[in-house]
């Protein structure tokens, strides 16, 4: 499973780091609403529980069963990079960590 994540090559990166810095935005000023959403081409997907924590997935469609794969797979591991904001977790799952530093470094 982590073989075929490490292979993924995502297409439109940077529309993924921009949701993952108002995702960042939206928990630091506490206006998430940790409401499960279904965009065009990604799902934001909320965990009460994984690894102690809760999470906000950024989850690419074309990624949707390696997630779902991964996730009952390993069911106590973190599925990738992620970012604690205040208690939550922050992850875009297929999304290089080296690209999502850019939605730290760069926030506005």
């Amino acid at each position: 499973m982590w073989e075929k994540l490490r292979s993924v090559n995502i297409e439109d990166k940077e529309k993924y780091v921009g949701l993952f810095r108002i995702l960042i935005n939206q928990l630091e000023s506490g206006t998430y609403n940790f409401i499960n959403y279904e965009g065009e081409d990604y799902y934001i997907i909320n965990e009460e529980k994984r690894k102690g924590s809760k999470f906000v997935h950024i989850v690419p469609k074309e990624l949707i069963n390696l997630f779902q794969e991964m996730k009952e797979g390993a069911p106590d591991e973190f599925l990738g990079f992620s970012v604690l904001i205040n208690d939550v977790r922050v992850s875009c799952f297929g999304v290089p960590c080296s690209e999502l530093t850019k939605a730290i470094i760069n926030k506005q």
